[in-house]
């Protein structure tokens, strides 16, 4: 795009036209200064520089029909994700590599599968290779409203370091939440695992005033988390206020 010169405001500015892609997209761009002695150089985020050293800024193209939504209220960001607003997860761009990966061994693990995300940047001034970013989220490649069709990373469920192997099986704070929030009597819960004689023993304790679902919620969440554990229900206040969602007082002698 060839900029022209114009007066604003009592100073020289530059203008052009850029016609905008069909698809929603990326378009990276930077300037490219021509001097009067015949040279020319690139600018861009790092400032001028040769063309093969140049950092491009980012540009996103979406659909008009993509309105701000009245959530967004009148905050000020330097770029507007139609997919941000569809709240359907974070297109992963191509500059970088995203695993999802198992917590213990590092391997990658199937689409929808939680586990630790793992990053490899191609950045050539800040290289990362299989970066362990220590939280929790899943790949996505459902369709997604905007119109992009690359994979989305999922929403962060949590952090390596708040769950917990027990009995061979990782418990995540947030797929214990799910459970909790089907039952209005539960005000808090917590977690307690110990491994008297070296076997792990899990203890469910929830605080209500009455509860009288113990079967239907211990059901429940041997469905979802694939183990069983003792239920043990509390006064409401019992619990410490900052209360750990995984109480982990394993020993390992």
């Amino acid at each position: 795009v060839e900029l022209t010169p114009a007066q604003e405001d009592g100073h020289v500015v530059y203008r052009g036209i850029f016609t905008a892609p069909d698809d929603v997209e990326l378009v990276w761009y930077h300037f490219r200064l021509s001097w009067a002695d015949g040279g020319t150089n690139c600018y861009g985020k790092n400032g001028l520089c040769a063309w093969d050293a140049v950092e491009p800024w980012q540009l996103t193209v979406y659909d008009d029909t993509h309105k701000t939504p009245a959530w967004f209220g009148r905050g000020v960001t330097y770029q507007i994700f139609p997919d941000r607003f569809h709240r359907t997860g974070l297109h992963i761009a191509n500059r970088c590599y995203v695993e999802i990966c198992h917590p213990d061994t590092g391997i990658p693990l199937k689409d929808g599968e939680v586990g630790e995300i793992v990053v490899t940047s191609f950045n050539k001034t800040y290289p990362l290779i299989r970066l362990a970013t220590g939280d929790l989220s899943y790949i996505d490649r459902s369709p997604c409203p905007c119109g992009r069709t690359s994979p989305r990373l999922g929403s962060i469920v949590g952090r390596v370091d708040t769950t917990a192997r027990i009995s061979g099986m990782f418990v995540y704070p947030h797929q214990v939440e799910q459970v909790m929030s089907r039952f209005e009597e539960i005000k808090r819960w917590q977690i307690v695992v110990t491994n008297p004689d070296g076997i792990d023993e899990m203890t469910l304790n929830i605080e209500a005033s009455e509860f009288k679902r113990r079967d239907e919620l211990l059901q429940q969440f041997r469905e979802k988390i694939k183990l069983r554990p003792e239920l043990k229900v509390l006064a409401p206040g019992s619990l410490p206020p900052q209360v750990r969602p995984i109480d982990d007082k394993r020993h390992w002698d």
